[in-house]
């Protein structure tokens, strides 16, 4: 969901409703929408930590998942997904090879990431689930679930999620997205006060976007 959609979400069904009480509404979502337009949330784009994204130059040549060392069988199926090509098949073998290993967790998360790309959010949320031990990231497994989560009509588990993360992982690179996702999960919902909190709080969470400013002069 763009930001400008959140932006409408909220202020084009409640405009008559919030505004007299809260007169900085506009103010507080004005800046919101600029603090992320240029950096929209795609609801089918992955939240990944570099490590678990980031493509790497190596031997393409087809590698079988038992044959190869795990990290280089990754690097390969990542390279290969950088290049436009269907990795499910790999990651599948590489969970399957090195199951009750972190390789298996790893190779879950990724392969929620693609089909939350194909639109298969019941089979996102399955290997995100899968992916939940994998506890450096897992405040990146919490995003992508809630995200499903909203995708799926469930703002109350998305909000929850959303929740978890600003409440056990504050320092995490994904507070300013989490308090986005929160507050479109709780605009879907029809709680509009707390959509507007939660957009205030993303504003406060960004306070050196050079945009931030201006937009809150607006």
């Amino acid at each position: 969901m763009r930001a400008s959609s959140l932006l409408n979400l909220i202020g084009g069904r409640a405009a008559a409703r919030v505004c007299p009480r809260m007169p900085k509404a506009w103010v507080i979502l004005t800046a919101a929408m600029f603090i992320f337009s240029s950096c929209s949330l795609n609801n089918t784009a992955i939240q990944a930590p570099p490590a678990l994204s980031r493509a790497q130059t190596i031997d393409e040549a087809d590698m079988t998942a038992a044959a190869a060392a795990p990290g280089d069988y990754l690097k390969n199926a990542l390279t290969l997904k950088a290049g436009g090509k269907d990795v499910s098949a790999k990651l599948l073998a590489l969970r399957s090879a090195f199951h009750d290993t972190p390789w298996a967790l790893r190779a879950s998360f990724l392969l929620g990431g693609v089909a939350l790309e194909k639109n298969d959010l019941a089979g996102a949320e399955k290997y995100f689930y899968e992916a939940f031990d994998l506890k450096d990231v897992r405040d990146y497994v919490l995003f992508n679930l809630a995200r499903t989560k909203r995708m799926q009509g469930q703002t109350k588990e998305a909000v929850e999620y959303c929740d978890s993360i600003l409440r056990l992982y504050p320092d995490s690179p994904l507070r300013p997205e989490t308090l986005y996702e929160k507050a479109a999960a709780l605009s879907e919902s029809g709680d509009l006060d707390g959509a507007l909190k939660a957009a205030s709080e993303l504003v406060n969470a960004r306070p050196g976007n050079p945009l931030a400013p201006d937009a809150l002069l607006k």
